[in-house]
């Protein structure tokens, strides 16, 4: 099933919860409809770094290209309630339309198991394609990176996650 959203009015990455329990979504409506997608941190994290990077190679090939200046303040950039998931996200990837400018964002349903029965061969997975300005997509990457690096910090030592009551690093060997 392929559902698509052209273009968004609303697009964003971002999470809920305190660091250490947070959720994270990919969401985009088009008027009333609302698309969310449940995502993990480190999809947000890739997706960031591929939109900028994709966008940079795409301003070099059009420089007439409308990716002005971010805003610092966009009203809109909040996951709209009830977050209702559509699917967990199994493969992203982006791309450009030259003919409408416009950037799409193609979203994957993580798969599911084959079930055989008398009237279906496959389970049918969900694909999205969601349309917005490059304007958009930075907008969201921008905000999705601040979301991402918004959580517990890192352990200089063994990289891993310090929560708020402590961490027990395997690299001190015992000693605080």
């Amino acid at each position: 099933m392929l559902i698509e959203i052209k273009p968004a009015d609303h697009l964003i990455a971002s999470c809920v919860g305190k660091p250490g329990n947070r959720t994270f979504y990919i969401q985009a409506a088009k008027e009333d409809e609302t698309l969310t997608i449940l995502c993990e941190k480190f999809q947000v994290q890739q997706l960031v770094g591929g939109i900028s990077q994709f966008v940079k190679r795409l301003s070099e090939k059009h420089p007439n290209l409308e990716t002005g200046a971010l805003l610092d303040d966009v009203p809109d950039l909040v996951l709209r309630r009830p977050i209702e998931p559509l699917f967990r996200l199994g493969e992203i990837g982006i791309g450009y339309d030259e003919d409408s400018e416009l950037m799409v964002l193609i979203a994957q349903e993580l798969g599911q198991e084959v079930v055989e029965d008398d009237y279906q061969d496959e389970t049918e997975t969900v694909k999205v394609r969601i349309w917005a300005t490059c304007l958009q997509m930075l907008q969201m990457a921008d905000h999705g990176e601040k979301q991402v690096l918004s959580g517990r910090p890192i352990c200089g030592n063994c990289m891993q996650p310090i929560d708020a009551e402590g961490h027990f690093c395997p690299k001190s060997n015992g000693h605080k």
